[in-house]
């Protein structure tokens, strides 16, 4: 055991801060912390405080004078656990607060307190008594740019603290600004002496840190032991293991840094003192099951009863909940997952015991397919399947199927099946190995029965379609096995064609419970019972009626199709009249037995008659030859009559040539069967037309133009560019073309009348408009006044003539010369010339020829800069608008190309403006002076004599000299008497004082001067007045 012994000491420990409060006002706080118990009684808190205030390099700028705000006392007793000490410590405080203003300063502010003396009984740095204490901090630069305060710590560090037990301090601080904070340990600075334990004014920066008594205790290990004292950098958890009872002095800095330019803002340095004391610590201890069933009750209770404070918190560090307090807890976990239980012997004391574990409550979670408590519907008679899956697979589970059902397989196990002929309630009892318990129920109804309406059979007629079931169920499916002969497999009323009769079997489902069943249909197909009499081949002469099938059956009823060529359809021996081959369906049936057939009869046409049938008119135009087009056969004859206008009666396809009209008979016969054919055909021949596509024109424009077609009788008309009016253009009489080539357009017009006959003719449409162009404006540069204008042929071949200019008073050649005319001009005119070319087309064209006179001045406001005064001359080019502007030299200038320019040369320079509109350009210059100013003689001087008598010459005494910007000239008498003064370079002494004239003699001066580069000339000399 180290006793505490009363000493003459007092400083515990202490920081500064401070506050931005905005226009450069700042709260600087003070606290200090002394020792209640071992402080003289005479060493009590400064009053006032005295902090001093430094620049940043160390210069000392002022000493702030604080009082004490009040004071507190820290009693922090000894917990049960203590056993080193009797007494407690403790522990009083005051604080300090003053606000000052404080000016932007290069390199900040630097705040410092200095006291003596720390305790004597402090065990781990060198004579503490000597020591002292320094509290100190940095106003940067930085952060007076952004008006920061600096972190405040949250709480003051335990007084006690446990040996050999681990150390878990808070030490986090908040800041304002939300600017980075990083923590660590660093060492005390030393601050008063016995000697001189308040130091008015503080010693300035930098200051000594504490000795560290080595090798046992460093920077590094301020405490001692293997487990040396740390601090988290970003959150500022202390932790450690102070292995050595005693007093110990530890620092802790935090550091504040600008989250966008990384920048330091501030370091506060907190200096305190740590006691380190034995503790016999109560070991917290219960027993608790690793697994219960969840909404099973548990009772915990605490091992040992070391503790008067017991507490019981449930979660996990961080996010524990205070569930009870006391030597026992009840518990019931209404849900499965993990549970930390943890046991509080005496919570936020130095005699602190924790124990802690995890209780997993379990709960049987299973996934069932279907989802248990929900209704299920099957169809009579299936299978029903329930599936369980186990979520936990490191917990086996018990299954225990019950039902009233037919139970077909799976108990015992996770997958059972039941055979369902009634509605069903199946209940699943689960268990594990745990005991926990779990009940599922699957309720299963039974769907409806199917009603398809679905008939047992059919009888039908051998290849007749037969439309079965019409009155069934159309809210269900069917398929249908076999599918040959139905018209449909797959609907419930399908369509039956057989050739003999068949058993089927029908698979009917609703789709909505997805039950089904299956039936048989026997379709039974029933024989005709009758002959015929139809022959299924006859043959025809070529559109020569004739009866078939003498045989026929005059019992059945026969329907014929197509009715083509037929006397009737409902015979079985119609007359058949065709003129090629035709395959008929005929349908017969038998009224006997209702049954129906379908024969297929053939009726062909003698081939004697290939031939296609001929128009009974045929048209022509007067005197072209022109065939019909009969197709001809060798198998036939040919004859027509009468023979007029053809070349040969005696064949298919004679040329007819006519005037007039005919009337023509063709007779043609087969030589085999003696058939023949009989054709009357008119020929109309049309009547003679005239056309016209009108006259041959010639156009000064390029359109738009009509063309007009005419003719004798009523046409159709066709225009075209190309003979073979392979463009069709229009078909009306009158064409109207927008535009047209500047050529000889030639159009084709093609005229006929309703029977094909037609009529050609040509018309010549040419566009020769007048092409030549003149620029729109021409212009003349002063003092130029002749201008040359000319016209533009674009086409060399329309031959430009008869010209004639206008005005003429103005026109140096003559008015009618040709395609150019020279005027010499004295303002802007316009030109006119009138011409034509060898079509006869005219042409107008005007230009205007525009006189430009280009008079400037350049002016400046400063010709003569002086050098290295940085002076500007703002010159400018007036006279001239809408102009453009070129400078050389570039050297100096701000633009180039503007009418203002300002100047800056180095030296003397010629600047040159080439003032320029429309191509016209005039040339200016100017020169700026840049003097080299030299204030003092001979350049500035005072004349040694000077005759005031009215002659005009040398009769005032001034101050002669270049670039004087301001002086100071006074005139005394050899007495010292003053008898002129001026500020005036321009002013001088006219040898009077006081309205008299002086009498000759030598007079002093003094002159002080100014000049234009602000250097300045002195001095003191004489002058003779001479009259």
């Amino acid at each position: 055991m180290v006793p505490f012994t009363v000493n003459a000491t007092h400083i515990v420990g202490g920081e500064i801060g401070y506050r931005c409060l905005g226009g450069n006002q700042y709260e600087i706080t003070l606290r200090v912390f002394r020792d209640c118990f071992n402080a003289n009684p005479t060493a009590f808190f400064d009053d006032p405080g005295i902090i001093g205030v430094y620049a940043s390099n160390g210069l000392r700028l002022n000493n702030i004078s604080l009082r004490p705000i009040g004071n507190d006392t820290l009693r922090e007793g000894l917990d049960s656990c203590y056993t080193s000490f009797i007494n407690s410590v403790c522990v009083h405080t005051t604080v300090y607060k003053s606000v000052i203003t404080l000016n932007p300063r290069v390199g900040g502010y630097h705040f410092v307190y200095q006291r003596c003396c720390r305790n004597t009984t402090i065990s781990n740095i060198v004579n503490p008594t000597e020591a002292g204490a320094t509290y100190d901090i940095l106003l940067t630069e930085a952060a007076m740019q952004k008006c920061n305060s600096s972190p405040v710590v949250n709480r003051w560090p335990p007084v006690y603290v446990c040996a050999n037990q681990e150390l878990n301090v808070n030490s986090t601080a908040t800041d304002v600004n939300n600017d980075s904070i990083a923590y660590k340990i660093c060492a005390p600075l030393v601050g008063g002496t016995l000697q001189r334990p308040q130091p008015i004014p503080p010693t300035a920066p930098p200051f000594q840190p504490v000795t560290w008594l080595g090798p046992t205790y460093s920077l590094a290990n301020v405490l001692g032991g293997n487990n040396p004292l740390t601090i988290d950098v970003n959150t500022g958890i202390m932790k450690g293991v102070p292995p050595v009872l005693g007093q110990f002095v530890v620092a802790v800095c935090i550091e504040e840094y600008d989250r966008s330019s990384k920048n330091l803002l501030s370091v506060v340095r907190r200096d305190f003192q740590y006691n380190v004391v034995n503790c016999t610590v109560p070991q917290a201890t219960f027993e608790a099951p690793a697994e219960v069933c969840v909404g099973s009750k548990l009772n915990l209770k605490r091992g040992n009863t070391g503790a008067k404070s017991v507490e019981w918190y449930l979660g996990e560090p961080g996010a524990e909940k205070l569930i009870a307090k006391g030597d026992s807890v009840n518990l019931t976990f209404t849900s499965s997952g993990k549970n930390r239980i943890t046991l509080y012997y005496e919570k936020g004391t130095a005699c602190q015991s924790t124990f802690s574990t995890v209780i997993d409550a379990v709960a049987i979670d299973v996934i069932s397919l279907p989802v248990a408590g929900q209704n299920s519907v099957v169809c009579r008679g299936s299978n029903f399947e329930i599936n369980i899956q186990n979520k936990d697979m490191n917990r086996a589970l018990t299954y225990n199927w019950q039902t009233n059902g037919n139970f077909v397989s799976g108990q015992g196990t996770s997958l059972a099946t039941f055979k369902m002929d009634a509605p069903t309630l199946i209940t699943l009892n689960l268990s594990n190995a745990l005991g926990c318990k779990s009940t599922l129920i699957f309720p299963v109804a039974i769907h409806a029965s199917i009603q398809s309406n679905i008939n047992s059979g059919v009888q039908l007629c051998r290849d007749v379609p037969t439309v079965t079931n019409e009155n069934f169920n159309k809210n269900l499916s069917y398929s249908w096995l076999p599918q040959n002969g139905l018209s449909n497999p797959n609907i419930g009323n399908p369509v039956i064609t057989l050739k003999s009769s068949q058993i089927y079997s029908v698979k009917i489902t609703n789709a909505e419970t997805k039950c089904d069943t299956t039936i048989s249909f026997n379709a039974i197909v029933k024989p005709f019972g009758a002959e015929t009499g139809i022959d299924s081949l006859s043959t025809v002469c070529y559109n020569v009626g004739k009866q078939i099938n003498p045989k026929f059956n005059d019992k059945l009823i026969y329907s014929w199709s197509p009715a083509t060529g037929l006397s009737e359809t409902t015979k079985g021996n119609p007359t058949v009249k065709l003129k090629e081959s035709m395959t008929y369906s005929v349908k017969i049936q038998n009224p006997a037995s209702g049954c129906d057939t379908t024969v297929s009869v053939r009726v062909e046409v003698s081939p004697m008659l290939p031939v296609v049938e001929l128009d009974t008119t045929l048209n022509f135009c007067p005197g072209i030859p022109k065939k019909v087009n009969l197709p001809e056969s060798t198998l036939v004859t040919y004859l027509w009559s009468p023979s007029t206008g053809l070349d040969n009666a005696n064949v298919a396809n004679p040329t007819f040539t006519l005037n007039t009209n005919q009337i023509y008979t063709v007779k043609i016969t087969d030589p085999k069967t003696n058939c023949n054919l009989v054709w009357k055909v008119t020929a109309q021949v049309s009547p003679e037309a005239t056309i016209s596509a009108g006259r041959d024109t010639t156009l000064c424009n390029y359109g738009p133009y009509t063309l007009t077609a005419t003719s004798s009788i009523p046409l159709t008309f066709q225009w075209s560019r190309l003979p073979d009016f392979s463009n069709n253009l229009g078909n009306q009489a009158t064409l109207k073309r927008d535009t047209l080539s500047r050529a000889e357009n030639t159009f084709y017009l093609k005229a006929s009348d309703a029977k094909g006959c037609f009529w050609r003719d040509t018309v010549v449409i040419s566009a020769f408009p007048v092409e030549a162009t003149m620029q729109d404006n021409y212009v003349v540069c002063k003092p130029v006044d002749l201008t040359t204008v000319t016209i533009k042929d674009n086409d060399p071949n329309q031959g430009l003539k008869n010209y004639s200019w206008f005005p003429v008073n103005s026109l140096t050649t003559k008015p009618n010369e040709g395609p150019t005319a020279i005027y010499k001009i004295n303002a802007t005119s316009l030109v006119n010339v009138n011409f034509e070319n060898k079509y006869g087309c005219k042409k107008t064209l005007e230009t205007q020829l525009e006189l430009i006179d280009i008079k400037v001045n350049v002016t400046t406001d400063r010709e003569t800069l002086i050098k290295g005064n940085n002076e500007i001359a703002n010159i400018s080019v007036t006279g001239c608008t809408d102009c453009a502007y070129a400078w050389t030299p570039t050297t100096g200038l701000n633009a180039t190309n503007t009418a203002s320019v300002r100047a800056t040369p180095q030296d003397t320079t010629i600047y040159k403006v080439v003032v320029s509109k429309k191509g016209c350009k005039e040339e200016k210059t100017i020169r700026i002076n840049v003097d080299n100013v030299n204030c003092g003689e001979p350049n500035i001087f005072v004349p040694n004599a000077f005759t005031p008598n009215n002659d005009g010459n040398n009769d005032i005494l001034k101050v002669r000299g270049r670039w004087i910007s301001k002086l100071q000239f006074v005139v005394y008498n050899r007495w010292g008497q003053e008898m002129f003064t001026t500020t005036d370079l321009n002013n001088g002494w006219n040898g009077v004082y006081k309205g008299n004239e002086v009498a000759p003699d030598v007079y002093n001066y003094f002159l002080q001067v100014t000049c234009l580069d602000n250097k300045t000339f002195m001095k003191r000399g004489n002058t003779t007045l001479i009259k």
